[in-house]
């Protein structure tokens, strides 16, 4: 059983600076972008860890399946986009480490199976989600 909702899925990236091609390490330029899309989210997690829940989904737009992770407990104060980006700044790194990596190789690589791939990590933001709907997983 899933449920359908419109979301803005926000993205993060780091940037290279555009002369030297460089990245600032110590104060790495992280930007973002977002976009509107429906997602199908399953009612009862599949998973869960120490702090999050885990939901099977389904992104409309990216035409993916995807993997929801929903905190357990919410301080609302940290609770909007711009403190949830900065969990995101290593996998952002991961991602530019990657990317690069198979730049280097891509040349010689004879099978694409041998390229890496790294999560791309979205945060979806949903406009309203009673929390008293989550079906928690039997213990």
């Amino acid at each position: 059983m899933t449920e359908s909702f419109e979301v803005n899925a926000h993205n993060f990236y780091i940037v290279q600076d555009d002369k030297t091609n460089m990245i600032n390490w110590k104060n790495p330029v992280i930007e973002s972008s977002s976009m509107k899309t429906h997602v199908k989210i399953a009612k009862n997690p599949f998973s869960e860890g120490a702090y999050r829940y885990a939901f099977q989904g389904f992104d409309k737009r990216l035409k993916e399946d995807i993997v929801l992770k929903c905190m357990k407990e919410t301080n609302l104060d940290e609770y909007n986009i711009k403190a949830m980006s900065q969990d995101l700044e290593l996998v952002a790194i991961c991602n530019l480490i990657v990317n690069s990596f198979n730049e280097r190789v891509i040349d010689g690589v004879s099978k694409p199976n041998l390229l890496r791939d790294f999560v791309r990590p979205f945060i979806y933001e949903v406009a309203y989600y009673n929390t008293n709907k989550v079906n928690k997983p039997k213990s």
